[in-house]
């Protein structure tokens, strides 16, 4: 079946989600691992991501993981009023599936969150689109 993953953002600067802690919780009850890429070296990400099958992360370049990965589902978090499509694109050429979710809160042009919060149940309900 292959890994599924969550790509956590709460040890950079830029872009946290307020309500991560929470996110993690429920996607470890699914099944999910909770990663830092940043902590991994080039080698031990590409291991690692390419038996991974679901990754779940917030906008970041943490989501470049998944050309590593043998057509994985992503489900992208995206922030407001972000506009930046790079990872819907790659997803486009190598993803089985994309899902994307616009995060409440806003992202001024500096990408320093104000109060970036994901709506759970819109993570689980993509999540069960793609996986039936």
């Amino acid at each position: 079946q292959g890994k599924r993953v969550y790509i956590s953002r709460d040890r950079v600067k830029r872009r946290q989600i307020v309500n991560e802690l929470d996110v993690c919780r429920d996607l470890q009850t699914r099944g999910f691992e909770i990663v830092h890429p940043e902590e991994m070296t080039f080698t031990e990400q590409v291991h690692y991501f390419r038996s991974a099958k679901t990754i779940v992360a917030p906008h970041g370049g943490g989501l470049t993981n998944m050309v590593w990965a043998e057509r994985p589902r992503v489900i992208e978090l995206m922030p407001q009023p972000y506009n930046n499509p790079c990872y819907w694109l790659a997803s486009s050429a190598i993803a089985e599936q994309y899902g994307m979710i616009v995060l409440d809160g806003f992202c001024d042009h500096s990408a320093m969150a104000k109060n970036l919060r994901v709506d759970i149940d819109k993570i689980n309900h993509v999540l069960e689109q793609m996986e039936t």
